[in-house]
Parts: C-alpha cells; sequence; structure tokens
C-alpha cells in the first residue's frame, strides 16, 4: 500500500505535487510527534515544554534505577559508542543531513534566492524541532516504564504491555524466577515500538496512537517520494541524457526517469522486505553514505 501510494504521487504529481505532499505529511507528523510527550511532561512536571522539562523525569528515572537495582543508568554517557564514535557519528549525521538529495532538491522550488534562504531558515527550525525533542520521548517514556510496569504483578500489568506482546514478539516478558513480579531483565522491548507505544504508555486515548502511526508512516513516505524522484532525475538526467542518449527529448527523458522511478521502487521495497538492519542502523548508513559520497563535492563546489 505504502508503495503505491509513493508511486502515485511521484508520478502523477512530479516535484510540485511530491513537495505540497510532504508538507501535508510533515504537519501530521510533527503533531503525531509532539501531542503524546507534551501530555506527559504536563502530567509529570506540569509544564507543557517536554524539550525543557525531561530533566526532571531523568533525576526521577536515576532514582527509581537505584532503588530497581538497574546497572545501566540512563544519564550515564557512551554506553553503547566510545566517545570518538559517538562524535563522529554526530558528525555524520550533521554532513548527511546537509547532503541529503531529497532536501537539497528542495531547493528547486523556491521562485528567488531570498526564498531559498528563508526556506533553509524554517526547514532547520522544523527539523531542531523534531530532533530536540527525540531525547524528551525517551525520558519520559522510560519515567512511565519504570514507574508502573517494572515492578509490577504481571498479571495486573497496563492493556498497553498484553496489546504489543501479541504484534509479532515486539514485547515479550520472561518471568524468570517465577514470582509473579516483573523485574527489569524479565522485560524485553523492541525500540522501534518506542514512539508508536507513548500515547498507550501515557494512558492516551487509543486514537492518538492511530495518529503517531499515520505520523510514522508520513514521515517514511515523505522520504522515499523525495529520494525517488532524486535517483530517477539522476539517471534520467546524468545518465541517460548527458551520456548514453544526448538527443533524447524531453518527453523522453521523463519516460525514462518514471520507468527507472518504478523500477528503484520496486527494488527498494524488496530490499526492505528482507529487514537488512534495524531502523536506527540503517538511517545511520543512509547519512553516512550521503556525507561520504556528496557533502565533500558539495562544499568543494561552493568555495
Amino acid at each position: 500500500i505504502g508503495l503505491c501510494g509513493i508511486l502515485v504521487c511521484s508520478l502523477l504529481g512530479g516535484m510540485r505535487g511530491v513537495t505540497w505532499t510532504q508538507v501535508a505529511q510533515y504537519i501530521i507528523l510533527i503533531i503525531a510527534y509532539l501531542v503524546p510527550v507534551i501530555i506527559l511532561s504536563v502530567k509529570v512536571t506540569g509544564v507543557p515544554i517536554p524539550q525543557l522539562m525531561y530533566g526532571t523525569a531523568i533525576e526521577q528515572i536515576t532514582t527509581l534505577e537505584g532503588n530497581l537495582g538497574i546497572a545501566k543508568a540512563h544519564a550515564t554517557p557512551f554506553t553503547n559508542y566510545d566517545p570518538k564514535n559517538f562524535f563522529l557519528l554526530i558528525f555524520c549525521l550533521m554532513a548527511g543531513t546537509a547532503s541529503l538529495p531529497h532536501v537539497l532538491m528542495r531547493f528547486f522550488t523556491t521562485p528567488s534566492v531570498k526564498a531559498a534562504r528563508v526556506s533553509v531558515a524554517w526547514s532547520l527550525f522544523f527539523i531542531f524541532l523534531l530532533y530536540f525533542t527525540a531525547p524528551a520521548y525517551a525520558a519520559f517514556a522510560k519515567l512511565e516504564i519504570y514507574s508502573n510496569v517494572i515492578g509490577q504483578e504481571i498479571t495486573s500489568l497496563p492493556s498497553w504491555v498484553k496489546s504489543w506482546s501479541e504484534v509479532a514478539g515486539l514485547l515479550k516478558i520472561n518471568d524468570i524466577n517465577a514470582d509473579g513480579i516483573l523485574q527489569f531483565k524479565e522485560l524485553t522491548i523492541n525500540r522501534d515500538i518506542i514512539v508508536l507505544a507513548t500515547p498507550e504508555i501515557a494512558g492516551l486515548p487509543y486514537v492518538i496512537a492511530g495518529l503517531v502511526s499515520a505520523g510514522g508512516l508520513a514521515a517514511a513516505l515523505s522520504t522515499a517520494d523525495g529520494l525517488l524522484l532524486a535517483i530517477a532525475n539522476a539517471f534520467s538526467h546524468d545518465i541517460y541524457y548527458k551520456m548514453i542518449n544526448p538527443q533524447a527529448s524531453p518527453k523522453a527523458r521523463l519516460f525514462m526517469a518514471r520507468v527507472i522511478l518504478i523500477f528503484v521502487a520496486i527494488l527498494a521495497a524488496a530490499l526492505a522486505s528482507t529487514k537488512p538492519a534495524d531502523i536506527l542502523s540503517m538511517v545511520a548508513m543512509a547519512f553516512s553514505i550521503a556525507a561520504s559520497g556528496l557533502f565533500a563535492p558539495l562544499v568543494l563546489g561552493i568555495w
């Protein structure tokens, strides 16, 4: 279904259609992303600004970790990466963001240089809003789990635990010591579901969870739309027109771009169906490839 939606937007709408589709998708995404964490922030701190108030949640998490005997503290830095790899990953994400083809193509939709600069400023603000909220999301979600799930009787756990445990094993409970009390080591949560499960973790209506799911799907479709256009146009113009058939008419180039778009979309869907890695790893790889392949030529081309 997602593949069909992407192809319809890309084939029928082109750059203009994809641009306006991405505007609508971002509105859904940011609303779905912010609503649960703002409600959690109000619930815990009384202040609807989670980006500034999640320090309170981290303080409570630290106290609960001591009570629950959790050795790997949430606030301890460099637990998964050493400092060198951690900061290199930050650089890759930064350079990769500046080099993403589907982001660079957006500037061709602005009517003037001034409009492009204003567009960059607003784009950075909305990207910042999304990224700056992520740590708050993690902190408030973890606080809810530590407070209302860990240490509770397994038979009286919140309904969302049972719901997600029935979805392809994304959440698993293994009562190792058979005492009927859920310990920290007895709970396994797939990190891919944290954002989707947060509304239910916070006790919000199911419709909010559906809104978050729609936001996640919107983010995926928005990125895929832009990347497909970038890939198809690059092959059609830079390879087919410049190298294979310089006499090709605009109509022939457009036809070739659409054929390549369909081929690449099917190939990408087939590859994604094999689940080669988790989402975080694949995103990091994509940003690293963009940074290593495109960032240096862009900088050298400007200066």
